[in-house]
C-alpha cells in the first residue's frame, strides 16, 4: 500500500533528527510529531471547508463556469424536443460543441409532462373514459383519465413536477404532481401518476411554476405524431 506524503515527511524528519524508533524514548517523539502533524492538517481542512461554505453563502461556487446558462439549457431541450433541430444545429446556435449539448440534454432537471389530446371523448373496452371526458375538469372521470397510464423512466419521477393537458392545441389544464413517490403505482411499463386538482388561476400557475411559460388558454400546437413531451422547467 502506498504511503501518504505526510507519513513520508515524518519518516524524513525522523531520519534527520536521528530518532531511534526501536526504543521507547525514540518512539515517544515520533508519535508526538505525527499527532502534531495530523492536528495541523485537520485545522487546514476545517478552514478550507469554512471558506467554501462562506463562498457558497455569497453565491460563489467556484470551479469552471458552465458553457450554457440555465436559460440556454432550457432552450436547447425545447429545440431538441421539437424534433426540428439536430444536435449539431443546436450546438451551432449556442456556439458550443455537440458533447456540451448532449450533456445538457441528459442532465436531470425538473420538467412538466405535456399531453396532447383531441376534444373527442373516447371510452375503452372497460367503460373507462379517456382523452377528454366532457364531464368537467374536476370530475372523477377526468381525474382518472388524467392520471392513468403514462410511460416514464423511474429515475425521472422525482423531476416530473406537473401534468399539462393540451386539447386541440390549447392548454386546458395544469395539474401539479403529488411529491410523494410512494403514491405512484406501476402498471407494467407505465405509471398511475397521482395528480392534484387543476390550477386554473394564471397568477397561481405563475407562482408555482415560474419557468413554465404557459397558462390556461395559451396556444401550444402539437407536432404531427407527437402525443407527449417533456417541457423543461
Amino acid at each position: 500500500m502506498a504511503r501518504t506524503l505526510r507519513e513520508r515527511g515524518i519518516d524524513l524528519l525522523v531520519l534527520k533528527q536521528g530518532i531511534d524508533t526501536f526504543t521507547p524514548t525514540g518512539r515517544l517523539p515520533f508519535h508526538m510529531l505525527g499527532a502534531i502533524d495530523e492536528f495541523q492538517r485537520e485545522l487546514i481542512v476545517e478552514g478550507t471547508h469554512e471558506g467554501l461554505a462562506s463562498a457558497r453563502a455569497r453565491g460563489r461556487t467556484g470551479g469552471r463556469r458552465p458553457t450554457l446558462t440555465a436559460t440556454q439549457v432550457r432552450m436547447a431541450r425545447q429545440m431538441y424536443d421539437s424534433e426540428e433541430y439536430t444536435v449539431q444545429q443546436i450546438a451551432d446556435t449556442f456556439h458550443t460543441s455537440r458533447a456540451t449539448v448532449y450533456r445538457a440534454l441528459t442532465d436531470e432537471g425538473d420538467f412538466a409532462y405535456v399531453v396532447y389530446r383531441s376534444g373527442k371523448t373516447k371510452t375503452d373496452s372497460d367503460g373507462r373514459h379517456y382523452d377528454e371526458t366532457g364531464q368537467g375538469d374536476r370530475s372523477k372521470a377526468q381525474y382518472d383519465a388524467d392520471r392513468m397510464y403514462w410511460p416514464l423512466a423511474d429515475h425521472k419521477r422525482p423531476h416530473a413536477k406537473a401534468m399539462v393537458y393540451v386539447v386541440d392545441g390549447i392548454v386546458k389544464r395544469i395539474r401539479p404532481n403529488e411529491p410523494d413517490l410512494d403514491a405512484w403505482k406501476r402498471h407494467g411499463s407505465k405509471w398511475e401518476i397521482p395528480v392534484s386538482d387543476p390550477i386554473l388561476d394564471p397568477a397561481e400557475i405563475a407562482e408555482k411554476f415560474p419557468t413554465l411559460g404557459l397558462s390556461i388558454g395559451d396556444a401550444l400546437p402539437a407536432q404531427r405524431g407527437k402525443l407527449r413531451e417533456h417541457l423543461a422547467l
